[in-house]
């Protein structure tokens, strides 16, 4: 091994680490961690000059500081063969969860990167004990480190590190493909071992190409996003697909803690969400309570900052809901006279795009010169009172259909021989005398107001009691397990969850300035 520069021991003075043969101080700086190398070399010139710590020394302490909770947060786990993820993406956990970035050597939000930069098995963080989480810093001495000498030396580490986990490779892709249970009825199977010897695999993979992970905004300015279908929106706007989230309602994922914001201005409004939340009435998911929403992380062109998707106001005022892909300099022109914001044109991404910031200081003087006179808190407080005016149809219908079968199955359907117990209930409802559906005669569509709740919920109550005491048995089974089931059980809370989204109309109509110190005060999209 080559002779390194080290401070001669005066006479009758303590040995220390530096007055070590360079061999045996070499071989102590090989079984530090990254972290331990990088600190060591601060103590002292002495140090610093025997380490010299290159950029991929920096890089390999980043890498370590992740998994530390104080720095980087949680280290999530990931099971490949449902795309289980624990914690989920919407608990508290993430708000502070950090990964490193290679370019720009930063610790940063989650929500700087896409989802395969932190979900692939290379790049996720490795959970506690895993190989990569033990690993040792590869630090040489700087005369070892001839650069065509080292290239050979790491190409041949990596290929016996290859050889090496070629085994449990091979297992943990037969467990992401489910070729261990093919055989196997998937009702009866147990997951038990294959899920821990699945994890045993994933400890020796997970994690060993994070040093080449990028933030999103690095690999912004060195053009991935400039590539074919590798982005939404434009090429100077790229939109980048990031997590999947719950949300109650769209209202609530398009501007995300604003009925929080309103109840902590009102204490005394009704703002609350029922608990449990109303089932959503999905085939595939009969307990499904809440949405799932994809959110996306997009730039904003006018102050280059990145913001989630809802935070950017297309026309200065609606969000973007559902991005779509355009090619350089494509997107309706602000003029155009065709776009229609009542109509779905709101749910394309258009050009030009302001977050909310922008959108109250550089959009009025852009409106200013082209249109009227253009006011921020009172275009955005018409969207929101539109979002929750649709919420209001949705929830209305959902609070109606169930009286609509009564009210047929009475007439003609399986319920006839009940009709005069039943019909008088019935038709004791405040229906709207406007809404009919053909010549059937069927009543599609009651009137709720503050008036009216304490009847229907009146009525419902005699409903539940004529099911329950004078229906039979049988034909109360047939009734109770069809779509009518989840009405019957869940009324209450759809009309909870009624009265809430009238309120926030209410108090939005009430006070338009509540937008603009929403949006100061909260700025949930900002990254």
């Amino acid at each position: 091994m080559a002779t390194l520069t080290i401070l001669a021991r005066p006479a009758g003075e303590k040995p220390t680490l530096l007055t070590l043969p360079a061999e045996v101080l070499c071989v102590i700086i090989t079984h530090l961690t990254p972290t331990s190398l990088i600190d060591l070399s601060q103590t002292s010139k002495a140090f610093r000059n025997i380490i010299k710590p290159t950029r991929g020394d920096f890089l390999r302490r980043l890498l370590a500081w992740e998994l530390l909770p104080e720095f980087g947060g949680i280290v999530p786990l990931f099971r490949a063969r449902d795309n289980a993820l624990t914690p989920p993406w919407d608990s508290p956990e993430w708000r502070r969860n950090k990964y490193a970035c290679s370019v720009c050597l930063k610790l940063r939000s989650h929500m700087w990167f896409d989802n395969h930069s932190i979900l692939r098995l290379g790049m996720r963080k490795p959970p506690p004990g895993s190989r990569e989480a033990e690993k040792l810093t590869d630090w040489e001495p700087l005369e070892l480190r001839d650069p065509a000498a080292r290239w050979k030396r790491v190409q041949q580490r990596a290929a016996e590190e290859r050889e090496l986990l070629r085994p449990e490779r091979e297992i943990f892709h037969r467990y992401c493909n489910g070729a261990d249970n093919m055989n196997s009825n998937l009702l009866r199977v147990d997951f038990g071992p294959i899920d821990r010897r699945a994890a045993q695999a994933e400890k020796m993979l997970c994690g060993t190409e994070r040093h080449k992970r990028a933030c999103n905004e690095c690999r912004r300015l060195r053009g991935d996003w400039n590539r074919p279908n590798q982005n939404y929106g434009s090429l100077e706007a790229p939109i980048i697909k990031s997590r999947q989230v719950q949300f109650p309602r769209g209202l609530d994922r398009n501007f995300p803690g604003l009925v929080d914001y309103l109840k902590e201005l009102n204490p005394g409004a009704k703002l609350s969400l029922p608990d449990p939340l109303p089932r959503l009435f999905k085939v595939w998911q009969e307990d499904r309570r809440y949405n799932l929403w994809t959110l996306h992380t997009a730039w904003c062109g006018s102050c280059h900052q990145w913001q989630e998707l809802a935070g950017l106001r297309q026309y200065a005022c609606y969000p973007v809901e559902k991005p779509v892909r355009l090619r350089a300099g494509e997107g309706p022109d602000i003029n155009d006279d065709d776009n229609d914001h009542g109509n779905d044109n709101s749910s394309r991404v258009t050009w030009p795009s302001w977050c909310n910031e922008c959108a109250r200081t550089v959009a009025p003087y852009v409106f200013n010169e082209q249109h009227s006179p253009y006011d921020f808190n009172e275009q955005v407080s018409n969207v929101v009172i539109k979002m929750a005016e649709r919420s209001l149809v949705g929830l209305a219908y959902q609070m109606t259909f169930g009286w609509t079968l009564l009210h047929r199955d009475f007439t003609s359907g399986r319920l006839k021989s009940f009709a005069d117990v039943g019909l008088p209930i019935v038709s004791m409802l405040p229906w709207d005398p406007k809404c009919f559906e053909g010549s059937s005669g069927e009543l599609r569509s009651l009137v709720f107001n503050e008036s009216t709740f304490a009847l229907i919920r009146d009525q419902l109550r005699e409903i539940r009691r004529f099911l329950m005491e004078e229906l039979p048995a049988d034909l109360r089974e047939e009734l109770v397990s069809t779509w009518f089931k989840f009405w019957l059980e869940d009324y209450e809370l759809h009309e909870d969850m009624y009265l809430r989204m009238h309120e926030v109309v209410r108090l939005i109509k009430e006070d338009r300035g509540v937008m603009e110190s929403y949006f100061r005060d909260r700025d949930p999209y900002r990254i």
